[in-house]
Protein backbone atom coordinates (compact mmCIF):
# COMPACT_ATOMS: atom_id res chain seq x y z
CA UNK A 1 0.00 0.00 0.00
CA UNK A 2 1.77 2.65 1.09
CA UNK A 3 4.72 4.18 3.25
CA UNK A 4 3.21 4.84 6.63
CA UNK A 5 5.59 7.02 9.82
CA UNK A 6 3.68 9.16 12.10
CA UNK A 7 5.74 12.10 10.30
CA UNK A 8 4.20 11.37 6.89
CA UNK A 9 1.94 8.46 5.60
CA UNK A 10 1.62 7.56 2.28
CA UNK A 11 -1.33 5.70 0.47
CA UNK A 12 -2.13 5.60 -3.82
CA UNK A 13 -3.25 8.61 -4.24
CA UNK A 14 -2.58 11.01 -1.23
CA UNK A 15 -0.34 12.06 0.98
CA UNK A 16 -0.79 12.49 5.13
CA UNK A 17 1.66 14.81 6.83
CA UNK A 18 1.77 16.90 9.80
CA UNK A 19 0.63 19.83 10.37
CA UNK A 20 2.90 23.27 10.25
CA UNK A 21 2.07 26.88 11.54
CA UNK A 22 2.20 27.82 7.76
CA UNK A 23 -1.19 26.13 7.55
CA UNK A 24 -2.70 28.24 9.67
CA UNK A 25 -4.22 30.13 6.98
CA UNK A 26 -5.55 27.02 4.67
CA UNK A 27 -7.28 25.23 8.30
CA UNK A 28 -8.81 28.31 9.14
CA UNK A 29 -9.98 28.97 5.56
CA UNK A 30 -11.19 26.02 5.66
CA UNK A 31 -12.88 25.53 9.31
CA UNK A 32 -14.46 28.74 8.63
CA UNK A 33 -15.85 27.81 5.17
CA UNK A 34 -20.27 27.29 5.63
CA UNK A 35 -19.31 24.39 2.90
CA UNK A 36 -17.55 22.49 5.49
CA UNK A 37 -18.33 23.49 9.35
CA UNK A 38 -21.97 22.26 9.35
CA UNK A 39 -20.91 19.88 11.75
CA UNK A 40 -17.65 21.15 13.30
CA UNK A 41 -17.59 23.43 16.64
CA UNK A 42 -17.89 27.22 16.27
CA UNK A 43 -14.46 28.36 15.17
CA UNK A 44 -13.70 31.96 16.55
CA UNK A 45 -10.50 34.32 16.07
CA UNK A 46 -7.77 34.83 12.99
CA UNK A 47 -5.62 33.11 11.08
CA UNK A 48 -3.21 34.60 13.24
CA UNK A 49 -4.80 32.87 16.18
CA UNK A 50 -5.07 29.69 14.48
CA UNK A 51 -1.26 29.83 13.80
CA UNK A 52 -0.71 30.52 17.31
CA UNK A 53 -2.76 27.45 18.15
CA UNK A 54 -0.83 25.16 15.99
CA UNK A 55 2.55 26.24 17.31
CA UNK A 56 1.59 25.45 20.44
CA UNK A 57 0.30 22.07 19.52
CA UNK A 58 3.83 21.08 18.33
CA UNK A 59 4.65 20.41 21.89
CA UNK A 60 1.91 18.01 22.10
CA UNK A 61 3.08 16.33 18.91
CA UNK A 62 6.49 16.25 19.94
CA UNK A 63 5.21 13.97 23.55
CA UNK A 64 3.20 11.67 21.49
CA UNK A 65 -0.15 13.43 22.67
CA UNK A 66 -1.49 14.39 19.86
CA UNK A 67 -0.92 14.47 15.74
CA UNK A 68 -2.29 16.19 13.77
CA UNK A 69 -2.45 16.25 9.32
CA UNK A 70 -2.53 17.85 6.50
CA UNK A 71 -4.18 14.99 3.58
CA UNK A 72 -2.80 16.05 0.39
CA UNK A 73 -3.14 15.25 -3.08
CA UNK A 74 0.27 13.32 -5.03
CA UNK A 75 1.02 16.96 -6.33
CA UNK A 76 1.19 18.66 -3.05
CA UNK A 77 -2.44 20.01 -2.97
CA UNK A 78 -4.13 20.21 0.24
CA UNK A 79 -7.85 19.00 0.57
CA UNK A 80 -8.55 18.25 4.09
CA UNK A 81 -7.35 17.59 7.51
CA UNK A 82 -7.47 14.62 10.30
CA UNK A 83 -6.41 14.60 13.72
CA UNK A 84 -5.71 12.08 16.49
CA UNK A 85 -5.86 13.30 19.95
CA UNK A 86 -6.10 12.17 23.48
CA UNK A 87 -3.72 9.19 22.78
CA UNK A 88 -2.98 6.82 25.77
CA UNK A 89 -1.71 3.01 26.12
CA UNK A 90 -4.53 1.27 24.19
CA UNK A 91 -6.56 3.67 22.62
CA UNK A 92 -7.11 7.38 20.74
CA UNK A 93 -9.23 9.78 19.61
CA UNK A 94 -9.97 9.98 16.03
CA UNK A 95 -11.87 13.72 14.48
CA UNK A 96 -10.76 17.73 12.86
CA UNK A 97 -11.69 15.29 9.52
CA UNK A 98 -12.46 17.24 6.95
CA UNK A 99 -12.12 17.34 3.33
CA UNK A 100 -12.72 19.77 0.70
CA UNK A 101 -13.28 19.82 -3.07
CA UNK A 102 -10.12 19.24 -4.17
CA UNK A 103 -9.97 15.74 -2.87
CA UNK A 104 -9.21 12.66 -4.73
CA UNK A 105 -11.62 10.09 -5.48
CA UNK A 106 -11.99 7.53 -2.82
CA UNK A 107 -10.50 10.40 -0.52
CA UNK A 108 -12.45 9.98 2.32
CA UNK A 109 -11.68 6.03 2.06
CA UNK A 110 -7.82 6.54 1.91
CA UNK A 111 -7.65 9.16 4.71
CA UNK A 112 -9.33 7.24 6.81
CA UNK A 113 -7.39 3.80 5.79
CA UNK A 114 -4.14 6.36 6.53
CA UNK A 115 -4.85 7.74 9.68
CA UNK A 116 -6.24 4.45 11.22
CA UNK A 117 -3.33 2.73 10.14
CA UNK A 118 -1.02 5.11 12.06
CA UNK A 119 -3.27 4.90 14.99
CA UNK A 120 -3.35 1.17 15.18
CA UNK A 121 -0.21 -0.10 13.61
CA UNK A 122 2.10 2.83 14.57
CA UNK A 123 0.99 3.88 17.80
CA UNK A 124 -0.08 -0.03 18.47
CA UNK A 125 -3.79 1.18 19.86
CA UNK A 126 -6.52 -1.41 20.33
CA UNK A 127 -9.24 0.61 19.89
CA UNK A 128 -10.49 4.24 18.39
CA UNK A 129 -12.78 6.53 19.94
CA UNK A 130 -14.95 8.81 16.66
CA UNK A 131 -17.76 10.77 17.28
CA UNK A 132 -20.32 12.44 15.17
CA UNK A 133 -23.37 14.88 15.01
CA UNK A 134 -26.65 13.45 15.21
CA UNK A 135 -27.57 15.05 11.93
CA UNK A 136 -24.64 14.08 10.41
CA UNK A 137 -26.23 11.55 8.35
CA UNK A 138 -23.22 11.60 5.34
CA UNK A 139 -20.55 10.42 8.12
CA UNK A 140 -22.49 8.61 10.04
CA UNK A 141 -23.16 6.20 7.88
CA UNK A 142 -19.26 6.11 6.47
CA UNK A 143 -18.44 5.06 10.01
CA UNK A 144 -20.53 2.30 10.37
CA UNK A 145 -19.89 0.41 6.55
CA UNK A 146 -16.34 0.98 8.50
CA UNK A 147 -17.65 -1.25 10.82
CA UNK A 148 -17.49 1.06 13.75
CA UNK A 149 -19.62 0.36 16.40
CA UNK A 150 -22.09 2.64 18.39
CA UNK A 151 -21.47 2.78 22.09
CA UNK A 152 -24.04 5.50 23.29
CA UNK A 153 -25.26 8.47 21.88
CA UNK A 154 -26.81 12.02 23.27
CA UNK A 155 -29.21 14.57 21.77
CA UNK A 156 -26.34 16.18 19.96
CA UNK A 157 -23.61 13.86 19.21
CA UNK A 158 -23.13 9.24 18.44
CA UNK A 159 -20.21 7.67 19.67
CA UNK A 160 -18.79 5.36 18.22
CA UNK A 161 -15.54 2.34 19.05
CA UNK A 162 -13.40 1.28 16.18
CA UNK A 163 -11.29 -1.67 16.84
CA UNK A 164 -7.89 -2.32 15.53
CA UNK A 165 -9.13 -6.18 14.90
CA UNK A 166 -11.82 -4.81 13.00
CA UNK A 167 -9.63 -2.14 10.37
CA UNK A 168 -6.94 -4.86 10.15
CA UNK A 169 -9.31 -7.56 8.88
CA UNK A 170 -10.68 -4.90 6.39
CA UNK A 171 -7.81 -3.31 5.01
CA UNK A 172 -7.09 -5.25 2.27
CA UNK A 173 -10.72 -4.69 1.18
CA UNK A 174 -10.21 -1.00 1.50
CA UNK A 175 -6.95 -0.98 -0.13
CA UNK A 176 -8.40 -3.07 -3.28
CA UNK A 177 -11.44 -0.34 -3.69
CA UNK A 178 -9.20 2.76 -3.30
CA UNK A 179 -6.62 1.15 -5.80
CA UNK A 180 -9.33 0.25 -8.08
CA UNK A 181 -10.67 4.20 -7.66
CA UNK A 182 -14.29 2.71 -6.77
CA UNK A 183 -16.25 3.98 -4.19
CA UNK A 184 -18.75 1.30 -4.50
CA UNK A 185 -18.27 -1.95 -6.73
CA UNK A 186 -21.61 -2.46 -8.58
CA UNK A 187 -23.48 -5.30 -9.16
CA UNK A 188 -22.46 -7.84 -11.82
CA UNK A 189 -22.51 -11.22 -12.86
CA UNK A 190 -18.99 -11.41 -14.50
CA UNK A 191 -17.89 -14.88 -13.48
CA UNK A 192 -15.21 -14.94 -10.45
CA UNK A 193 -16.35 -11.90 -8.91
CA UNK A 194 -16.79 -11.36 -4.57
CA UNK A 195 -16.97 -8.68 -3.05
CA UNK A 196 -18.56 -7.37 0.14
CA UNK A 197 -22.37 -5.55 0.34
CA UNK A 198 -23.77 -3.32 3.09
CA UNK A 199 -26.97 -3.36 4.51
CA UNK A 200 -29.07 -0.19 5.36
CA UNK A 201 -29.34 -0.29 8.93
CA UNK A 202 -32.12 1.35 10.78
CA UNK A 203 -31.11 2.74 14.33
CA UNK A 204 -33.73 2.61 17.52
CA UNK A 205 -33.53 2.45 20.87
CA UNK A 206 -35.34 -0.57 21.01
CA UNK A 207 -33.13 -2.43 18.39
CA UNK A 208 -30.95 -1.68 15.68
CA UNK A 209 -33.06 -3.61 12.07
CA UNK A 210 -31.45 -4.29 8.92
CA UNK A 211 -32.86 -6.01 6.04
CA UNK A 212 -32.41 -6.83 2.58
CA UNK A 213 -33.99 -7.20 -0.71
CA UNK A 214 -32.96 -9.72 -3.44
CA UNK A 215 -32.56 -7.79 -6.81
CA UNK A 216 -32.51 -4.56 -4.98
CA UNK A 217 -29.55 -4.87 -2.11
CA UNK A 218 -28.14 -8.12 -3.87
CA UNK A 219 -27.81 -8.48 -8.10
CA UNK A 220 -29.92 -11.92 -7.93
CA UNK A 221 -33.40 -12.62 -6.78
CA UNK A 222 -33.35 -14.94 -3.50
CA UNK A 223 -34.35 -18.28 -4.16
CA UNK A 224 -33.50 -20.00 -0.97
CA UNK A 225 -32.40 -19.23 2.69
CA UNK A 226 -30.59 -21.39 5.01
CA UNK A 227 -28.25 -21.17 7.97
CA UNK A 228 -25.57 -22.75 9.98
CA UNK A 229 -25.78 -22.93 13.59
CA UNK A 230 -24.28 -25.13 16.76
CA UNK A 231 -20.81 -25.25 14.65
CA UNK A 232 -17.74 -26.39 16.63
CA UNK A 233 -14.87 -24.20 16.63
CA UNK A 234 -12.72 -26.10 15.46
CA UNK A 235 -15.02 -26.89 12.55
CA UNK A 236 -14.75 -26.19 8.83
CA UNK A 237 -17.31 -25.75 6.16
CA UNK A 238 -17.54 -25.24 2.70
CA UNK A 239 -15.13 -26.60 0.10
CA UNK A 240 -16.81 -26.17 -2.72
CA UNK A 241 -17.49 -24.13 -5.81
CA UNK A 242 -21.12 -23.58 -8.10
CA UNK A 243 -21.36 -23.54 -11.68
CA UNK A 244 -24.10 -20.99 -11.72
CA UNK A 245 -24.87 -20.60 -8.39
CA UNK A 246 -24.61 -16.69 -7.04
CA UNK A 247 -24.42 -16.07 -2.75
CA UNK A 248 -24.48 -13.47 0.07
CA UNK A 249 -23.01 -14.86 2.91
CA UNK A 250 -23.70 -13.14 6.70
CA UNK A 251 -22.42 -13.66 10.20
CA UNK A 252 -25.84 -12.95 11.94
CA UNK A 253 -23.84 -13.68 15.25
CA UNK A 254 -20.20 -14.17 15.92
CA UNK A 255 -17.58 -14.23 13.33
CA UNK A 256 -15.54 -16.51 11.17
CA UNK A 257 -13.28 -16.69 8.01
CA UNK A 258 -13.99 -17.10 4.54
CA UNK A 259 -10.97 -18.30 2.37
CA UNK A 260 -11.85 -17.38 -1.36
CA UNK A 261 -10.22 -18.90 -4.56
CA UNK A 262 -10.89 -18.22 -7.79
CA UNK A 263 -8.61 -20.43 -9.34
CA UNK A 264 -5.94 -17.91 -9.77
CA UNK A 265 -5.74 -15.59 -6.45
CA UNK A 266 -6.66 -16.54 -2.79
CA UNK A 267 -8.13 -14.55 -0.26
CA UNK A 268 -9.63 -14.19 3.04
CA UNK A 269 -12.70 -12.62 4.64
CA UNK A 270 -13.44 -12.04 7.97
CA UNK A 271 -17.28 -11.77 8.80
CA UNK A 272 -18.51 -10.25 12.06
CA UNK A 273 -20.90 -7.83 11.27
CA UNK A 274 -24.71 -8.50 10.32
CA UNK A 275 -24.94 -5.85 8.12
CA UNK A 276 -21.77 -7.15 6.07
CA UNK A 277 -22.26 -9.77 3.42
CA UNK A 278 -20.42 -11.47 1.24
CA UNK A 279 -21.02 -11.85 -2.35
CA UNK A 280 -19.94 -14.91 -4.04
CA UNK A 281 -20.59 -15.40 -7.54
CA UNK A 282 -20.27 -18.85 -10.02
CA UNK A 283 -16.91 -20.64 -10.00
CA UNK A 284 -15.68 -19.31 -6.54
CA UNK A 285 -14.18 -22.23 -4.45
CA UNK A 286 -14.70 -21.35 -0.66
CA UNK A 287 -13.78 -22.75 2.41
CA UNK A 288 -15.21 -21.52 6.03
CA UNK A 289 -13.39 -22.16 9.26
CA UNK A 290 -12.71 -20.06 13.12
CA UNK A 291 -16.33 -20.13 14.29
CA UNK A 292 -16.71 -18.42 17.22
CA UNK A 293 -18.48 -19.95 19.74
CA UNK A 294 -22.30 -19.61 18.79
CA UNK A 295 -21.24 -18.00 15.39
CA UNK A 296 -24.64 -17.89 13.08
CA UNK A 297 -24.42 -17.81 9.41
CA UNK A 298 -26.96 -17.67 6.89
CA UNK A 299 -26.77 -17.93 3.30
CA UNK A 300 -29.01 -15.87 0.75
CA UNK A 301 -29.06 -18.12 -3.07
CA UNK A 302 -29.55 -17.29 -6.25
CA UNK A 303 -31.26 -20.90 -6.87
CA UNK A 304 -33.27 -23.61 -5.34
CA UNK A 305 -30.72 -26.86 -4.01
CA UNK A 306 -29.19 -28.55 -7.16
CA UNK A 307 -26.67 -31.17 -6.43
CA UNK A 308 -25.26 -31.05 -10.31
CA UNK A 309 -24.48 -26.93 -10.00
CA UNK A 310 -21.69 -28.16 -7.60
CA UNK A 311 -18.24 -29.20 -8.05
CA UNK A 312 -16.68 -30.60 -4.80
CA UNK A 313 -13.52 -31.74 -6.76
CA UNK A 314 -10.69 -29.07 -6.36
CA UNK A 315 -9.08 -30.54 -9.77
CA UNK A 316 -12.61 -30.47 -12.11
CA UNK A 317 -12.80 -26.67 -10.29
CA UNK A 318 -9.44 -25.60 -11.64
CA UNK A 319 -10.28 -27.08 -15.07
CA UNK A 320 -13.52 -25.16 -15.36
CA UNK A 321 -12.28 -22.14 -14.24
CA UNK A 322 -9.32 -22.61 -17.01
CA UNK A 323 -11.88 -23.14 -19.71
CA UNK A 324 -13.51 -19.52 -18.67
CA UNK A 325 -10.82 -17.66 -19.61
CA UNK A 326 -9.34 -19.53 -22.85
Amino acid sequence: MAHISLSRAEGPNLVLRLIEPQDAEYVHGLRSDPKYNTHLSEITGTATDQRRWIEAYKSREANGLEFYYVIERKDGTPCGLVRLYDIATDHFTWGSWILDENKTPKAALESAVLSFGIGFELLGCKRAKVDVRVRNNHAEAFYRRLGMRESHRTDQDIYFEYTRETFLADKAHHLHIIKNDRSKIAPSKAKGSVRLIDLPQIHDPRGDLTFVEGGNHLPFDIARVYYLYNVPVDAERGGHAHKELQQVVFALSGSFRMKIDDGTTKSEFWLRDPRKGLYINNLIWREMDSFSQGAVCMVLASHRYDEADYYRDYDAFLAATRETTI
